[in-house]
């Protein structure tokens, strides 16, 4: 069954619950991994203002997340009774949180809660989804690099690896291939202009996966010029008209500013992005890279340098790609 929602990569499963206003559960790989959690409220908790839906996951000292009632807009699904409207809330968790316990709880306006729900992902949804005999191969393909993906990023964080994500698969679904790499995959192309004499130096990249996947790029400031003095946008693909604007970031107190190409979707991890900086007063001076996710990814999984769980966690990342986009293909 699907929840329609704006043809975001999802899978849902009914859950039983003895609770009246959980109703089902999905997964959303649209641009991070998390689960959207499907609830039918009360009259009462529909009109109350300060109503929220309370996340939280264990380690790492993790905040809980809210999400109030009245930033979602319910809807009508039709794996469901069409005649009500449910609210869908959103769970983002890090690949190596897949194998985690989920929290949730309904918290009013005058901060009274209710039952706490758990949930996880690998047990709760990945697993009775490749045991069951009605889901397609191209589902239970992607769920198991997902659940591979995450298992690596346990790994590769050391982060709850008593309970990997893909412990109930089998041997020969747990093996993480090396990739397939075409000639055009893992561009990196850097312009021969650049702005070192203004006091910019370009000075290398970074794929983030602790949460969100993100391209980040690494720039030095000569101590004599200041940061404001530049602007960092970027484009997805060549639609310059779709430009976005950068705000750059200062690791501490060293010379290093970074800026971040934000929320990849996981089946986008071949896609090319360029980044343009500027000199704000002289427009003719200027500076681009473009590169994708596979740009590190491609580096880490053939080199000869990185460790056993780097080369994993890349090589994972791209067979969950690959599984994604042939998903796609079939919605």
């Amino acid at each position: 069954t699907t929840l329609g929602l704006d043809k975001k990569l999802t899978f849902t499963v009914t859950v039983d619950s003895e609770n009246y206003a959980l109703r089902g559960a999905n997964v959303d790989l649209s641009d991070h991994i998390g689960v959207n959690f499907v609830m039918e409220l009360s009259p009462e908790l529909e009109a109350d203002e300060g109503a929220y839906m309370k996340f939280s996951l264990p380690g790492d000292n993790k905040t809980s997340e809210q999400v109030f009632v009245k930033d979602i807009k319910p809807q009508t699904i039709e794996s469901l009774d069409s005649t009500k409207q449910y609210y869908v809330f959103h769970c983002g968790i890090a690949a190596k949180e897949m194998a985690s316990v989920i929290r949730l709880q309904m918290v009013d306006g005058n901060g009274n809660s209710g039952r706490i729900y758990t949930y996880r992902l690998h047990e709760d949804y990945a697993q009775k989804l490749l045991d069951s005999e009605s889901e397609t191969d191209i589902d239970k393909n992607l769920v198991k690099n997902m659940l591979n993906y995450g298992a690596s990023a346990q790994k590769y964080f050391k982060y709850n690896t008593d309970n990997l994500a893909n412990k109930f698969m089998k041997d020969t679904d747990q093996a993480i291939n090396m990739p397939t790499f075409s000639p055009d995959d893992g561009k990196f192309v850097v312009s021969d202009a650049n702005l070192n004499e203004e006091g910019l130096t370009y000075y290398g990249t970074s794929l983030m996966t602790t949460t969100r996947t993100a391209i980040r790029h690494y720039f030095t400031l000569a101590e004599d010029k200041t940061i404001g003095d530049f602007t960092f946008t970027y484009v997805k693909g060549t639609d310059t008209s779709k430009s976005k604007e950068l705000t750059p970031v200062r690791k501490g107190e060293t010379a290093y500013y970074y800026v971040e190409i934000p929320e990849i979707y996981i089946n986008e991890l071949d896609q090319n992005y360029t980044l343009t900086v500027t000199k704000a007063e002289d427009t003719s001076k200027t500076f681009t890279v473009t590169s994708s996710a596979y740009s590190n990814i491609k580096v880490i999984a053939e080199g000869n340098t990185y460790s056993d769980e780097s080369k994993n966690l890349m090589k994972s990342m791209y067979w969950c790609c690959d599984a994604a986009k042939k998903k796609l293909k079939t919605l």
